[in-house]
């Protein structure tokens, strides 16, 4: 994914967020959601995302929260890719 990512003509800046620590998005668990990446495209929109494999993803909650924070803000967005998405996830980060 951060190949990927830093291939990207669009992508002003990115980093691998910290997975306790960093940036988090804390939902109605206990423990919050660390996206796995933060970036902010040329555009000026600020995508954080969630990179698992499909076993790992818990993608309902995951999303379900992701989606709120990305509500916050008209240029907040919230991408959740796994292995198997992977090429859609990185097609709509080139249209932010």
């Amino acid at each position: 994914m951060a190949k990927a990512i830093d291939d990207l003509d669009n992508v002003k800046w990115w980093f691998r967020n910290l997975d306790k620590g960093g940036f988090y998005i804390q939902g109605y668990l206990p423990s919050a959601l660390n996206p796995d990446f933060i970036l902010e495209t040329k555009s000026g929109e600020v995508v954080a995302i969630e990179y698992k494999g499909e076993h790992l993803a818990d993608k309902e909650y995951k999303e379900g929260i992701g989606n709120i924070w990305g509500e916050i803000n008209k240029k907040y967005k919230f991408l959740m890719a796994t292995e198997k998405n992977i090429e859609e996830a990185i097609k709509k980060l080139k249209s932010f």
